[in-house]
């Protein structure tokens, strides 16, 4: 159930960027103890704690550039109550050319769900006229157990050309 609600959150701050989404052809290695699956048409890694990635892609639209969503992405979370602990880049290897961003910007959140804290990740890049989103959730204590290997699976992002 607290799963649930973590994915309806980042269900809606997602919702923001764009009404249609799509996964075709978008991956992150699988870090090591967690399982592949799709669900609803969504790409997803669980770890055996319940730390959720999800990955998948909008379109760019209105076309702006990577600081512009990252920056909107930045003030709609932290003007929804999520607390930042962390921010900087990761550098996705397989992007199709032509990449309009030579990086991606990663957040880290606190949120409360339910009775407990989670930690929640966005990750975006550009890629083409879409906008690749990662997103990671878990309670803090089982998310600080896979940070490095989420950390690490960001740079092995990889998404099939527009």
């Amino acid at each position: 159930m607290r799963l649930r609600a973590a994915a309806l959150a980042v269900a809606a701050v997602i919702a923001a960027f764009s009404v249609s989404c799509t996964t075709v052809g978008t991956r992150l290695t699988t870090p090591s103890g967690f399982a592949e699956f799709q669900a609803a048409g969504e790409y997803r890694i669980i770890s055996p704690e319940g730390v959720v990635l999800r990955v998948r892609t909008a379109e760019n639209e209105p076309v702006q550039t990577l600081d512009f969503w990252a920056a909107t992405l930045k003030r709609q979370l932290s003007q929804s109550g999520y607390a930042l602990l962390a921010e900087g880049t990761f550098d996705p290897t397989k992007l199709p050319t032509p990449s309009t961003s030579p990086h991606g910007d990663y957040f880290e959140w606190s949120a409360p769900v339910g009775a407990e804290d989670y930690t929640y990740l966005t990750a975006i890049a550009l890629a083409g006229d879409r906008i690749v989103i990662v997103e990671a959730a878990g309670p803090i204590e089982y998310y600080k157990l896979h940070a490095e290997q989420i950390h690490k699976a960001l740079d092995t992002l990889t998404i099939a050309g527009p």
